[in-house]
């Protein structure tokens, strides 16, 4: 499985612990129901800032978020990498 999958089943994990909707989820991020649905499905992709999003709306920690082992760690650093990059390129 793939490191984005696990973030994904992860995410839905923490939300359904917490006994959030994909409804709710997407009203505290202002996406429609869809559009958040897309996210937990792999149909849209996670970048770091809806990942502070998300965190927030759980009130967990990014790193909460990420799966534990390499692969979690490697997507993190990757997106951190396609965030940064091109703001110091400004």
């Amino acid at each position: 499985m793939r490191a984005s999958d696990k973030l994904r089943q992860h995410i839905r994990g923490i939300r359904e612990d917490k006994h959030f909707t994909q409804a709710d989820m997407a009203e505290k991020l202002g996406l429609s129901i869809t559009g958040y649905a897309k996210i937990e499905r792999g149909q849209s992709q996670i970048n770091i800032e809806r990942l502070q999003q998300i965190s927030k709306v759980l009130e967990v920690s990014i790193a909460e978020l990420i799966p534990f082992g390499d692969d979690g760690v490697v997507f993190l650093i990757i997106q951190m990498i396609t965030l940064v990059i091109p703001a110091i390129l400004v």
